[in-house]
């Protein structure tokens, strides 16, 4: 034991005026590790719990739960500095590190900015953001289900408002950092002025978005195309548009192509669509028995629907068919009408099958004027 006491005793080097043992570097390791393990289970077992409760389980609430877990590593192992055998205490480490944040990195105006003041400014703007964020969310969902009240308004007014807050509160944070914001006037020229050259496009989007909201020409769960895209508005932000289309993919759309663009809405005023059905049938045919035909098939199709009435169109005499429009009108269909005409492409199928209505193929008659040809190799043929 003696021997052991000894070891943990011994002297291995100096940290200031302090002497280091084995035992005090055992605890100041040991410990350390102890703090290290209390905050991953404290970020885990509270911060993140808390986090996926209230649906706050995004990147700036992740970095931001990272960032007190290390405030948390960061004061325990003060606390084992200080309750360690070392000459140097916790309030001794404090001052320390306060003199190396309050250090001015560089200045704004008359104002010195310290790492302190961007650590201040940084944390709560991070803070703010989070908040504006899930209380915008939290309006959203209540007025899903509130019918006097339009989504795409409710998100374009939460954006807007979401905004202002964000620039109001900014400047709160940045005035009660202690930084005078007369000093940020020529600063604020000068980046008024690269915004204005070098962001004309996100500008142009964000006006455009405004406009979206106030027109409202399209608005959440509109059916549109828009430069040869087709699919249902998911999201209205200020800069771009989500669609998503039948194959589930979410494209994302800028605001100026809906004012510059040919835009065309499926569902603005009305969710019925027309579907036009194109087929021919053999000249040996009987064009009304045809119509009749195809005119009971789709009305038959719980997708067609009966008012306005399916109707048959003859179209023109093609080289090989009578040609033929088939035109319903569908509701249901309304984001998927390929499959419609997909199905009334098989029932018609079957019924001019029972009908015994000839589709046609492609065909040529040959007439030959002359009876006796010229054969190479060999003769005539007569």
């Amino acid at each position: 034991m003696d021997t052991v006491s000894k070891l943990l005793n011994s002297h291995l080097f100096f940290v200031g005026g302090s002497s280091v043992s084995a035992a005090t570097l055992i605890f100041v390791i040991g410990g350390g590790l102890m703090v290290m393990i209390a905050a991953s289970l404290i970020r885990k077992n509270l911060i993140d719990k808390f986090l996926i409760k209230y649906e706050m389980n995004d990147g700036l609430a992740r970095k931001l739960a990272f960032a007190v877990q290390w405030l948390i590593m960061a004061l325990g192992f003060i606390q084992v500095l200080d309750w360690s055998d070392l000459e140097v205490t916790g309030a001794e480490i404090v001052t320390q590190i306060n003199a190396i944040l309050s250090f001015s990195i560089f200045k704004l105006g008359e104002t010195s900015i310290s790492l302190w003041t961007a650590i201040y400014i940084g944390f709560f703007t991070v803070l703010l953001m989070i908040v504006t964020s899930r209380t915008q969310k939290w309006f959203l969902k209540r007025t899903e289900d509130n019918q006097f009240l339009d989504v795409g308004i409710a998100h374009g007014v939460s954006s807007i408002v979401r905004i202002i807050v964000l620039v109001l509160g900014f400047v709160v944070i940045v005035q009660s950092a202690g930084i005078d914001l007369s000093s940020l006037t020529i600063m604020a020229g000068a980046v008024g002025l690269g915004l204005s050259l070098g962001l004309q496009n996100l500008t142009a989007n964000i006006v455009s978005g405004i406009n979206l909201y106030v027109e409202r020409p399209i608005k959440i769960g509109d059916r549109i195309e828009v430069d040869g895209v087709q699919g249902d508005v998911k999201k209205i932000s200020l800069r771009a548009t989500t669609i998503r289309t039948n194959d589930n993919i979410d494209i994302i759309v800028p605001n100026t192509s809906f004012l510059t663009g040919n835009v065309t809405n499926l569902s603005h005023s009305s969710k019925d669509i027309r579907v036009n059905v194109p087929f021919g049938v053999s000249y040996k045919a009987d064009p009304k028995r045809v119509r009749q035909v195809v005119e009971e098939v789709a009305g038959g199709h719980k997708g067609v629907l009966k008012n306005p009435r399916p109707e048959v169109l003859f179209t023109g005499f093609g080289d090989s068919s009578i040609d033929f429009t088939l035109r319903v009108w569908t509701r249901s269909h309304l984001r998927t009408p390929k499959i419609l005409t997909s199905d009334l492409y098989y029932a018609i199928f079957d019924r001019f099958r029972e009908e015994n209505i000839e589709i046609p193929f492609p065909q040529r008659d040959i007439y030959i004027k002359d009876s006796k040809i010229e054969v190479t190799g060999g003769g005539k043929l007569s």
